[in-house]
């Protein structure tokens, strides 16, 4: 499956750092509906725990007048004020009332905790998605980022991911088995003795279900759960672009591989040859494209490398058909390989600048600094350059122009 049926861009760097970015805003937003969320929640269970602290707080406070001890003679003393006594209807219908607030405010609670929750669940996904666009952005050319990089970004997804799945489960199990009862399973009043409070009774526990546990999960889990999608998407198409990146640093180097040749000794026969081209007397200048023709053609080309079942962005595993040499003075193999670090730049970026890093920092590489790399549409160049070592590349529109410099 390619990159761009994935993300919609054929640039994997730039699409999977567009990808983070999206998901980073759409995290924020969630933040704030959770964060509105938390407060009027909040608010409202401080209030039931100011009633139940006040309105209900039985305080038996002494009499007034009543001194221990010596006292002084004639001194008038107040009588004690008259203690309020209840009939049996007012202490069931304030004992109900109190019990139902109670219920309310565990409810409350619960949801409470739910909310916060789910608050540092949008929190890590938006550390998370900062870092991978971060370490995109860090990544060379080649995609070669630290492998501890790599395995901290796959440890670090996969348990966000199976943390969030396993909050977002547990929230629709509670859903079914017991939030939604709520305020079903609260207590019956009896309407032959508390007729006059009935109406009282159906208008709090109506208020109180907007801010109740069951109301809670739904939005929890219509707004998390999308965040978890929305994770695993941007997994995918980082890894995608991290795969893609090394299949193509592996095709550039595979031929140190196949020989068993070390870094070292490969670039000191690279240096020798680019310092043998350039003690030589120039006899004829590469822009002669037959010859130039016959001479690539004479060369043997490597057959392209199949790549079954690889997530990646090319529209083609073959080098592209049009991109041809137009000018060059340079060895064939610094030829061939401008051509193929040309092709697979090509195949991964889309942008002039993206293209010219990844040319550079290959050349750079490969036969020592310093290599520039002019990318652009429409134009014409004259460069000075060192040694007779440059080479200028089309394709369709765009002009590639490789030199090197002391």
């Amino acid at each position: 499956m390619a990159m761009r049926s994935c993300s919609g861009f054929s640039d994997l760097r730039a699409g999977s750092i567009v990808v983070c970015h999206y998901a980073m805003g759409l995290s924020f937003v969630a933040l704030i509906i959770l964060g509105s969320r938390l407060h009027q929640v909040d608010k409202e269970a401080g209030f039931l725990q100011v009633i139940l602290n006040t309105w209900f707080r039985e305080s038996v406070q002494p009499a007034a007048g009543q001194t221990r001890g010596s006292g002084v003679a004639g001194t008038s003393q107040r009588p004690p004020s008259p203690k309020v006594m209840l009939t049996e209807q007012a202490q069931r219908t304030l004992l109900a009332f109190r019990e139902d607030i109670r219920y309310f405010y565990r409810e409350l609670d619960a949801a409470r905790m739910t909310l916060i929750l789910s608050i540092v669940f949008v929190g890590i996904f938006i550390l998370s998605w900062w870092w991978m666009a971060f370490a995109i952005k860090q990544a060379r050319s080649d995609g070669g980022v630290s492998l501890r990089t790599v395995l901290l970004l796959a440890v670090f997804a996969a348990v966000d991911v199976a943390a969030s799945t396993g909050f977002i489960l547990l929230r629709i199990i509670m859903y079914i088995r017991k939030d939604h009862l709520f305020p079903q399973e609260m207590r019956k009043p009896i309407p032959s003795l508390e007729y006059d409070q009935l109406a009282a009774y159906a208008a709090l526990r109506l208020f109180t279900i907007q801010s109740s546990c069951g109301s809670i999960d739904i939005l929890v889990i219509i707004v998390v759960g999308f965040l978890t999608g929305l994770r695993v998407y941007s997994v995918v198409c980082v890894f995608s672009y991290y795969k893609k990146a090394k299949n193509g640093s592996v095709d550039l180097y595979e031929h140190k591989n196949a020989t068993g040749e070390s870094d070292t000794s490969s670039r000191i026969e690279r240096l020798k040859i680019l310092d043998d081209y350039g003690s030589k007397t120039i006899v004829g200048k590469y822009s002669k494209r037959a010859g130039l023709a016959a001479g690539l053609a004479s060369l043997p080309r490597r057959p392209p490398r199949s790549r079954p079942g690889s997530v990646t962005g090319s529209t083609y595993d073959e080098d592209p058909p049009e991109l041809k040499i137009q000018a060059a003075d340079m060895p064939m193999e610094m030829q061939r390989s401008a051509v193929f670090s040309a092709t697979q730049a090509l195949k991964l970026y889309s942008t002039e600048k993206h293209i010219a890093e990844s040319i550079k920092q290959d050349f750079d590489t490969m036969y020592h600094p310093t290599w520039h790399c002019i990318v652009g549409r429409n134009w014409g160049s004259c460069v000075t350059h060192s040694k007779q070592c440059y080479v200028r590349l089309a394709y369709k529109e765009l002009t590639i122009l490789l030199y090197r410099s002391t």
